[in-house]
């Protein structure tokens, strides 16, 4: 997903690497995650789980993906017919990034949202 989807060229070994890094030398390290990103499955998203369980950030995020008009995601989004409204999704009515604007077969976006509320009482209790 990383590579094939984000286009970025590490593993999840070299993410917990580099958390370790930076505790040893005094740092804390925060992560920013996505949810419901195009092609993602809820077991894949349990991997994020574990993953931010293995760093220990200081502070783990979380947001909703949107596909911003204009970014390659969104015109995958678009050709693969994810949009919800391709007509109307970009009015974001203050909900961007808390609710998803995408549909998927195999993530739903009540699963979405039970991943979203499961990850916030997890790292920010």
């Amino acid at each position: 997903m990383r590579r094939k989807i984000l286009h970025r060229n590490y593993s999840n070994q070299d993410v917990v690497d580099i958390f370790q890094d930076a505790k040893e030398i005094g740092f804390a390290l925060n992560t920013y995650n996505l949810v419901g990103l195009p092609n993602e499955t809820p077991q894949m998203f349990q991997e994020t789980i574990e993953l931010n369980f293995k760093c220990q950030p200081k502070e783990a995020q979380l947001a909703v993906f949107f596909p911003y008009p204009g970014t390659e995601l969104y015109y995958l989004c678009l050709d693969r017919e994810y949009i919800k409204n391709p007509f109307f999704h970009h009015h974001f009515n203050g909900k961007e990034r808390r609710t998803p604007d995408i549909k998927y077969a195999q993530f739903s976006e009540l699963e979405i949202l039970n991943c979203f509320e499961k990850f916030q009482k997890l790292f920010n209790s």
